[in-house]
């Protein structure tokens, strides 16, 4: 961010000790300036055009790509807060928690599955919950998801595993502002059921703090940022990777967990990802270091991939 204007705490609601939180969705443009905001989440309305008046001032630093600055979209969160001991109010940027906007959820998807031993019909058994996870999930204005991350564990590896491989690379309906599509954010809940006459695994993974990507950055894997070499010979496929992040947000170490077959593509992920921006995960309420999986896909240019 290039400058910004701190949102009027409205005196009324501040008189009168008014908390509230409020969240808001953000168009730039390739100059930098913002183009359009809404508000997508509030806990009191009347925020809201404090809020708005003071994000339409804000100046960013323009996404790059390949061929230059790029438009893209985020959110950004605003907390007003009144301080009881020093009686004065105060505005705060960002959440505290590694909690993400629940305008960014899509309508989630359930997967039910079964064992051939057991059998089908009326004697089927019953279905239970394997599990749930949410997968953050970076979609680009040409309908390709190029990033995935499962921010909420299922509670079984393999289960979290096959959430991130359900999404990696799919095509979808990108986000729309009034010039069409763009660059945006969502998370998908995927839920496991199965149908059993056993009792499920217990989770090998319960509880894991995870630090979740900052769904307001625009990542360098779009088609523009293909590395060269590869876009020659065609290469394609998804890095895995392993992500450490203090309990300051900061990107410790990044590992390759899988390779996409090209070394080129590896290391434009590692770069992509070595900079970009994480929540540090919570544990008891305090900032934790933790470690994450990521996937980055690269997808060709007019390939129909599904």
């Amino acid at each position: 961010m290039i400058s910004a204007v701190a949102p009027a705490y409205p005196t009324i609601l501040r008189l009168g000790h008014v908390n509230a939180k409020v969240s808001v969705s953000i168009v730039v443009g390739t100059d930098g300036r913002v183009e359009a905001a809404r508000i997508f989440e509030s806990s009191d309305s009347r925020f809201n055009d404090s809020v708005l008046e003071a994000v339409r001032q804000f100046t960013f630093i323009p996404a790059q790509g390949t061929d230059g600055p790029t438009r893209y979209i985020f959110w950004m969160p605003f907390n007003f807060e009144w301080d009881e001991k020093r009686h004065v109010a105060t505005l705060l940027g960002g959440s505290g928690e590694s909690e993400l906007p629940r305008s960014l959820y899509l309508q989630g998807i359930v997967v039910t599955t079964s064992s051939k031993k057991d059998p089908e019909g009326k004697d089927a058994p019953p279905t239970k919950e394997l599990g749930r996870c949410d997968v953050l999930l970076w979609l680009t204005a040409d309908g390709y998801v190029r990033v995935v991350q499962v921010t909420k564990s299922t509670g079984h590896s393999r289960l979290d595993e096959a959430c991130l491989r359900g999404v990696m690379g799919k095509q979808m309906t990108p986000s729309r502002d009034a010039k069409g599509p763009i660059d945006g954010w969502a998370i998908l809940p995927i839920t496991w059921q199965a149908r059993m006459s056993t009792e499920p695994l217990p989770p090998d993974r319960l509880n894991m703090p995870i630090a979740p990507l900052v769904p307001n950055q625009s990542l360098p894997v779009k088609v523009g940022d293909y590395p060269k070499g590869s876009l020659q010979r065609a290469e394609h496929g998804d890095v895995f990777l392993h992500v450490r992040v203090t309990d300051s947000g900061q990107v410790l170490d990044v590992t390759i967990t899988q390779s996409s077959g090209s070394s080129e593509l590896d290391q434009a992920a590692l770069e992509a990802i070595r900079a970009a921006r994480f929540s540090p995960a919570f544990s008891d309420h305090k900032p934790v270091n933790s470690s994450t999986d990521v996937v980055v896909s690269w997808i060709l240019p007019g390939s129909t991939r599904t």
